[in-house]
C-alpha cells in the first residue's frame, strides 16, 4: 500500500508541476523551454501512472521499479515546488517587461505624434532615432537614417563644422544648449531649424545619447524679416517722405514726428523739436482752437491752413490733414497729421494774383487811355484850330494856348498810364531829368504825402540822357512809392541829380555798359532801412518787405530792368535805422551819340484834292478829321460806322483814293473794313487812328504797303502831313 501512495502522489504532483509549466508558457511567452519541461514531467507522470496500474492490477513491482516510485515522487515533489517557486518571479519579470514595452510603445507615440523634430544620436553621433515630424520635414524614412550621422546628408557644408562643435561640446559637458542650423531636405529644399538640446548619462556617468529638440522655424525667419523689411519700409518711407508727419498728444506734446518735419521748421533732427509743444508754433492761438473743434466734432481734417512760427521766428504757412486716433477703449488718444509746406505756394498765388491784377488794370488802363485819347484829340485839334483863327496877343489868344497846354499835360499823363501798364511803346530819345523832374514834382508831393518833405538838389547844366521820358517817370515815382512806405511818420526825401565826368573803363563797368560821361540821380529817405539779407533781395521779382495786399514785389524790379535797358545800373546802401539811398547811373547823350544831328525842319504841309472816305463813331473827332481835311483841299465822305462806310462806297460813283478809319468801332473793326472796300478799290491806300494800344502790327512794321497808323492825340498838322505821306506811297 504505501508503493501505491508513493506512485499516486508521483502521478499528482508532477500532473501539478506539468500544469505550473505550461502556464510559465503562456505568462512568460517562452514556450520551448516550459514546453519541453512540461513534456519530460509529464512523461515521468506517465511512468509512474504505468507501474501504479500494474501494481493495482496484482503485478508485483520489480524492486528497481519500487525505488524508481520514491525517486520519482522525490522528483516530482521538487518539481512542483520548483515550477511553483519561480513561476511569481517569471510572472513579475513578464509584467516588467511588459510596462517597459508599453512604456517604449507609448515614447514611440508620443515622439511620432508631437510637432517639434526629436533626433537622437549616439556617443559616435549616428542617429539612433529620428522621430516621424523629422520624416515629414526632410523627406527621409527614419529606416533610411538610422546609423548616420547628420552632417553627412541632412547639413549644409558651411554649417557642418558648427554643428559638429555643438555635439562635440554636449559630449564632453552634458550642459544643455541651443542653437540654429539649416537642414537640407530629400528634395534639396533648406529648413530653418532652432535646437534645444539635452543628454542622456550612461551608468559610467558619460554622456550616452545626445537628443536635440527642433522647431520648423523657416516660415517664421521668413515672417520676420519681411516685418522687419516692411517696418524699414514703412520707416523710410515716413523717413524720405516730402511732406512732414507727426502724431501729438490731446495736451499738444509731440510723440512722434519724422525728420522732413523737423526740418520744415528749421530745426535739424525730431529730437531738436520734441520737447516743444506745438501750441508754441502757431502765430494764431484761435487757429489750433478751431483746429482741434474741427478735429473732434468730424475726427478728420483735411487741406486746413495754419500759420507757424520757424526756428528763425520767421512765419510759415502749412496745410494740414489728420486724422483722431483712438485707443482700444474708444478713448480719444492723439491726433496724426500731414503738414506740408505751402509758404512758397502762397506766395506764388499771391504773385500770380498780382500779376492779373496788374493785367486788369492795363486792360483797364488801355481802354479808359483809348477814350481819353480820343476826348484829347478832339481838345486839342480844336485848340490848334482855334489858335490859328486868333490872331495878335489878346487874351483869346492866351486861353486858347493854355488849352493846348493841358491838352498836351493829359496827353503826358496817359502816356504814363500806358507806361505803368505796359500798353505803351517806348519813345526812347535824348531826355533831361531835371525836366523830366520838375515836371513831376507836383505828383512826387502827392504821392509823398504832406508830412514828408521833398528836397530837390539839380545840376544846373545837366547832360542829357537817352531813354523814354514816362519809363524814367516811372522809375521816380517807384522810388518815391518805396520812401514813402518806408518813412510811416515824417522824414525827408530827396532828390539829387549830377554830371559824372570821370571815363570808367568797360573791364570796370562790366560789358553791358557805356564807357564815358554819365548822369548820377541819386534818391535817398531817411526811413527804417533794410539790412544787407533784406538788401540784396530788393531787385527780385515779387520781393516785397511789406506785408500781404500792400505791394506786388515789382516796383524795384521794374525800376531795375528800366535802368538795365537804359544802358545803366542802380546800387542801394542802406541799414536798419539809418534810411536808404539809390544811386541811378547812367550813360549821357554825349557817351552814346558823341555827334548829334540838328534835326530836319518841317517842310510845308502840302494839300490835296483826292476823295477820303472818313469812318469815326466819334463825333467830335469826325468833326475835327473832316473840317482839318477840307481845309487842306480833300474831299471828305463821312460815316459813323462800317456799315454806312459800306452804303457810301456802294452807292459811289467814282473809286475813294484813302480811307481813314478808326481801328477799334462796333460790329466791323477798321481792318475788316479795308479788306472789304479793297475789293472794290485795290488801289486804296488807308490811314488807320486809335487811341489804345492796338498799334502794335503796325509799330512793329506789319502793316501793308498803302496802309500807316497815326496815334491819338494828334495835331492837325500831324494828321494833314499823314494824310499827304500815306496817299503819295504806292499801292502793292
Amino acid at each position: 500500500m504505501g508503493v501505491v501512495w508513493i506512485l499516486s502522489a508521483s502521478v499528482l504532483l508532477s500532473v501539478v508541476a506539468a500544469f505550473f509549466a505550461l502556464r510559465l508558457i503562456f505568462v512568460t511567452k517562452v514556450r520551448g523551454a516550459w514546453g519541453l519541461l512540461a513534456a519530460a514531467i509529464l512523461l515521468m507522470a506517465a511512468h509512474a501512472s504505468t507501474s501504479l496500474t500494474g501494481l493495482l492490477g496484482g503485478h508485483e513491482l520489480h524492486p528497481t521499479d519500487r525505488v524508481l516510485a520514491v525517486v520519482y515522487l522525490g522528483i516530482a515533489a521538487l518539481m512542483m515546488l520548483g515550477v511553483w517557486g519561480v513561476q511569481p518571479v517569471f510572472v513579475s519579470m513578464e509584467g516588467s517587461a511588459r510596462a517597459l514595452r508599453e512604456e517604449r510603445n507609448m515614447l514611440t507615440a508620443i515622439l511620432d505624434t508631437v510637432g517639434a523634430l526629436v533626433v537622437v544620436l549616439d556617443r559616435e553621433a549616428r542617429i539612433v532615432r529620428f522621430n516621424r515630424a523629422c520624416e515629414e520635414a526632410t523627406g527621409y524614412r527614419a529606416d533610411d537614417v538610422i546609423g548616420r550621422r547628420l552632417w553627412d546628408f541632412l547639413l549644409l557644408p558651411d554649417e557642418a563644422d558648427s554643428v559638429r562643435e555643438v555635439f562635440s561640446a554636449l559630449r564632453e559637458s552634458a550642459i544643455p544648449s541651443t542653437h540654429e542650423n539649416h537642414w537640407v531636405a530629400r528634395n534639396g529644399e533648406k529648413r530653418l531649424i532652432s535646437w534645444s538640446n539635452t543628454v542622456l548619462l550612461g551608468e559610467d556617468g558619460g554622456v550616452e545619447f545626445v537628443i536635440g529638440t527642433g522647431l520648423d522655424i523657416t516660415d517664421r525667419k521668413y515672417m520676420q524679416r519681411a516685418l522687419a523689411e516692411s517696418l524699414e519700409n514703412y520707416q523710410s518711407l515716413v523717413e524720405n517722405a516730402t511732406i512732414g508727419i507727426y502724431r501729438t498728444s490731446l495736451e499738444g506734446r509731440f510723440l512722434q514726428m519724422n525728420t522732413a518735419f523737423a526740418r520744415m521748421l528749421g530745426y535739424e533732427s525730431p529730437e531738436e523739436l520734441s520737447d516743444i509743444n506745438i501750441a508754441s508754433l502757431y502765430v494764431d492761438t484761435e487757429e489750433r482752437q478751431q483746429l482741434i473743434e474741427t478735429l473732434r466734432g468730424s475726427d478728420r481734417i483735411e487741406g486746413v491752413e495754419v500759420r507757424w512760427w520757424r526756428k528763425d521766428r520767421t512765419m510759415a504757412t502749412f496745410r494740414l490733414t489728420g486724422r483722431c486716433i483712438y485707443a482700444e477703449s474708444g478713448k480719444l488718444e492723439s491726433f496724426e497729421v500731414f503738414a506740408e509746406d505751402v509758404t512758397e505756394q502762397k506766395r506764388l498765388e499771391q504773385e500770380l494774383m498780382a500779376a492779373m491784377r496788374m493785367e486788369a488794370v492795363a486792360r483797364l488802363t488801355g481802354a479808359i487811355a483809348h477814350d481819353f485819347n480820343n476826348l484829347l484829340t478832339v481838345i486839342g485839334g480844336n485848340a490848334a484850330l482855334l489858335d490859328q483863327m486868333t490872331a495878335g496877343d489878346t487874351p483869346a489868344k492866351t486861353h486858347v494856348i493854355r488849352i493846348g497846354q493841358a491838352a498836351d499835360h493829359a496827353r503826358a499823363l496817359v502816356r504814363q498810364l500806358l507806361a505803368f501798364s505796359r500798353k505803351r511803346e517806348p519813345d526812347t530819345r535824348a531826355v533831361n531829368l531835371n525836366a523830366v523832374l520838375r515836371e513831376m514834382e507836383p505828383m512826387i508831393r502827392w504821392v509823398l504825402g504832406p508830412d514828408i518833405e521833398l528836397l530837390t538838389k539839380l545840376e544846373p547844366d545837366l547832360w542829357e540822357v537817352r531813354g523814354d521820358p514816362v519809363k524814367f517817370q516811372q522809375v521816380i515815382m517807384n522810388l518815391a512809392v518805396n520812401a514813402r512806405d518806408a518813412m510811416p511818420g515824417r522824414g525827408t526825401f530827396t532828390i539829387e541829380t549830377r554830371n559824372v565826368a570821370l571815363v570808367e573803363s568797360l573791364d570796370r563797368l562790366g560789358p553791358e555798359m557805356i564807357p564815358g560821361p554819365r548822369v548820377l540821380l541819386t534818391v535817398t529817405d531817411t526811413g527804417c532801412g533794410m539790412d544787407e539779407e533784406t538788401v540784396d533781395q530788393i531787385f527780385e521779382p515779387f520781393f516785397s518787405t511789406k506785408g500781404p495786399d500792400k505791394g506786388t514785389g515789382l516796383g524795384l524790379w521794374t525800376t531795375h530792368e528800366i535802368v538795365k535797358q537804359s544802358g545803366g545800373r542802380i546800387s542801394v546802401r542802406s541799414e536798419p535805422g539809418k534810411g536808404t539811398t539809390f544811386e541811378i547811373d547812367l550813360p549821357s547823350v554825349v557817351a552814346i551819340e558823341p555827334e548829334r544831328e540838328t534835326p530836319p525842319r518841317q517842310e510845308p504841309i502840302a494839300r490835296g484834292s483826292e476823295r477820303v472816305l472818313l469812318v469815326e463813331d466819334e463825333e467830335g473827332i469826325r468833326t475835327l478829321v473832316s473840317e482839318v481835311l477840307e481845309s487842306h483841299g480833300y474831299s471828305v465822305l463821312e460815316a459813323e460806322d462800317s456799315g454806312k462806310a459800306l452804303a457810301i462806297a456802294k452807292s459811289h460813283p467814282e473809286p475813294i483814293d484813302l480811307l481813314l478809319t478808326d481801328l477799334v468801332m462796333p460790329v466791323l473793326g477798321g481792318r475788316d473794313l479795308a479788306m472789304h472796300l479793297r475789293s472794290l478799290w485795290p488801289s486804296l491806300r488807308v490811314l488807320y487812328i486809335s487811341g489804345g494800344p492796338e498799334n502794335a502790327a503796325f509799330l512793329d512794321g506789319q502793316g501793308r504797303a498803302g496802309e500807316s497808323f497815326l496815334l491819338k492825340p494828334f495835331q492837325p498838322g500831324d494828321l494833314a502831313r499823314k494824310v499827304r505821306e500815306v496817299l503819295d506811297q504806292p499801292v502793292s
